[in-house]
Parts: C-alpha cells; sequence; structure tokens
C-alpha cells in the first residue's frame, strides 16, 4: 500500500488541500479571505457564509485518505478520484465567485494569493494517482489474461 507510487500522489494531494488553510486565499488591500472568514484589521475576523469554502478542501484531504485505503478495489479508487477532482473543481469556482462578490461589494480588485492555486495542485496529484491506478489495473488485468 504505502510502496504505490499513487499513495504519495494521494498523500501529495491532502497536504496541497490542507496547505489552503495556512494562509489568505485572496487580498483586498487590507483585508483578507481566508478559507472561512475575512479578516479585517479594524473589525477583527467575520465569519460569512464562506463555510462551504472551508468544507470542500476538507473533505478532499479525508477523500484522499479513504481513497488510499482502498487500494484492494481499484475501481472504486478511480471513481473517488474522479469525485475527489470534481471537488477540487468546485472549490476553485467557489473561491472565485466569492472574491468576485466580495471584491464588488468592496469596490476593490481582488488579488489571488498563491494558496488559492493549491486545488489546482491537488488536482494534479490526484490525476497522476488516477493514471498510476489504471495503469496498476491494466497490469493485473494482462496477468489474469495470461492464466
Amino acid at each position: 500500500m504505502i510502496q504505490r507510487i499513487q499513495t504519495i500522489y494521494l498523500l501529495a494531494a491532502a497536504m496541497a488541500a490542507l496547505v489552503m488553510y495556512w494562509g489568505p486565499l485572496v487580498n483586498f488591500g487590507a483585508i483578507s479571505m481566508y478559507s472561512c472568514h475575512l479578516t479585517d484589521p479594524a473589525n477583527g475576523p467575520q465569519i460569512m457564509s464562506m463555510l462551504v469554502l472551508a468544507i470542500l478542501p476538507l473533505l478532499s484531504v479525508l477523500l484522499s485518505f479513504f481513497t488510499i485505503f482502498k487500494f484492494r478495489n481499484r475501481t472504486l479508487q478511480i471513481k473517488l478520484g474522479r469525485f475527489n477532482v470534481l471537488l477540487l473543481i468546485t472549490t476553485l469556482v467557489l473561491e472565485y465567485i466569492y472574491a468576485s462578490k466580495i471584491g464588488s461589494v468592496l469596490q476593490i480588485k481582488p488579488s489571488f494569493e498563491f494558496l488559492s492555486i493549491m486545488p489546482l495542485v491537488a488536482m494534479l496529484f490526484i490525476l497522476l494517482a488516477n493514471r498510476a491506478i489504471k495503469k496498476d489495473d491494466d497490469l493485473v488485468k494482462s496477468a489474469d489474461r495470461i492464466r
């Protein structure tokens, strides 16, 4: 299980999704947008309805770990990887929607930080893991044909 390259890819995807919680995703001048709240130095943190943006990367991390332990069922692993990519695409879209909505309210152009592309990095690792899982599945099927 641990010696397989797709396990390393899935762990890297989980870490990339988890990194989103370490800092701001978008800056609006003095105001910063984190995963679940805005931080304004004048007013302090304000909880908004961005709870979905905080939950989706966490679901992606949990799904990556769950996928690692389903190593006996490769077709399920591929399906879970596709669903995980869908979760990360949703995270990116919601991040952009929230940033543009907040930017239009504040009338400030949002500047996206480095952490805002972490869902793309996680997607890349999940796609690499799916490719390696598919390669394993093809190898097992070819060995079964020889018998």
